[in-house]
């Protein structure tokens, strides 16, 4: 009989529309040769097992062929009791050969995502470098004031919405009843998106696109770098598991640039940025007064 890799069948009807299946195979005369599958089916998904005489429902089992050349399904509680002494020595052979497919199969999966992944993580590494620096440049600018530093600030906390003081006029409040220190009141005129890109995660000075930058630089490039045949072919199964781990972190970060090369490029648009020019300082400087006409300008502090 031609040996084949182990075969995980995902359903029942994919063992039983093979041309030897059989069902109600008498289980004194079961000679299982080889096992050829296995099958890990939802309790929903319970199937009577394939022995004549016996009922039991089961949805966890193995599909064997046998010497008499057909082949059944069976549980695995029922392959113990019906198959015999050779049993142990069938799974076992399963089992050795059912990892090295796996490890094969883990193989050819880590090498094909290997090339694009690392060749996105490269990419998108340069991109959030250079975006970060941008930001950088907006906030730096900012904090040559120190009235506009602490109107920024003020937009940073509240999520990006821009409010200014106003005072409410004596008759107007005297028609609203507001006392004397009601008169003075917050009003909403504009906001700033994505913000968020500016604002150092707690206990930390370093913006995020830096750290993105970092946790791609220093992890998940040298993981896929790392990501070879000779490294790999001979892992066992708990170091597979380990190494599949890492690269699904590698993933994440690479998701994580990815979300937050947009939210840089959303805070970094003209339009947005010119939500800093609503920013009402009292009594500007000149410097001020440039640093916020640039951005209702889109970029140009009219200078020229």
């Amino acid at each position: 009989m031609e040996k084949t890799d182990p075969i995980r069948f995902r359903s029942a009807q994919e063992f039983m529309d093979r041309p030897l299946w059989r069902r109600d195979v008498n289980p004194s005369t079961l000679n299982p040769e080889r096992i050829i599958g296995d099958y890990e089916f939802t309790e929903a998904e319970a199937l009577t097992c394939g022995l004549s005489g016996c009922h039991r429902e089961h949805w966890h089992g193995f599909v064997v062929a046998t010497r008499d050349g057909f082949e059944t399904h069976i549980g695995r509680d029922c392959a113990k009791r019906h198959c015999g002494l050779n049993w142990g020595e069938l799974q076992s052979q399963f089992r050795k050969e059912a990892d090295d497919r796996d490890r094969r199969l883990w193989l050819d999966g880590m090498l094909t995502v290997r090339d694009s992944m690392l060749t996105e993580a490269i990419s998108i590494s340069r991109e959030i470098d250079t975006i970060t620096q941008e930001v950088k440049d907006v906030l730096d600018l900012l904090r040559k004031e120190r009235d506009i530093d602490r109107a920024f600030r003020d937009a940073q906390r509240s999520g990006g919405t821009i409010r200014v003081e106003r005072e409410v006029d004596k008759d107007t409040a005297e028609r609203m009843g507001l006392k004397e220190h009601e008169r003075h009141q917050l009003e909403t005129v504009g906001s700033i998106a994505a913000i968020g890109v500016t604002i150092p995660p707690p206990g930390s000075s370093t913006l995020p696109g830096k750290r993105i930058f970092l946790a791609l630089k220093d992890q998940a490039i040298p993981v896929l770098n790392g990501l070879n045949t000779e490294s790999l072919r001979n892992l066992s199964h708990r170091k597979r598991q380990e190494k599949t781990a890492e690269v699904e972190r590698a993933q994440e970060s690479i998701g994580n640039a990815k979300q937050h090369l947009a939210a840089a490029k959303r805070f970094l648009d003209p339009e947005n940025l010119k939500g800093i020019g609503k920013f009402e300082i009292p009594h500007p400087s000149q410097r001020a007064t440039r640093i916020l006409r640039r951005f209702i300008n889109g970029g140009d502090d009219g200078s020229a």
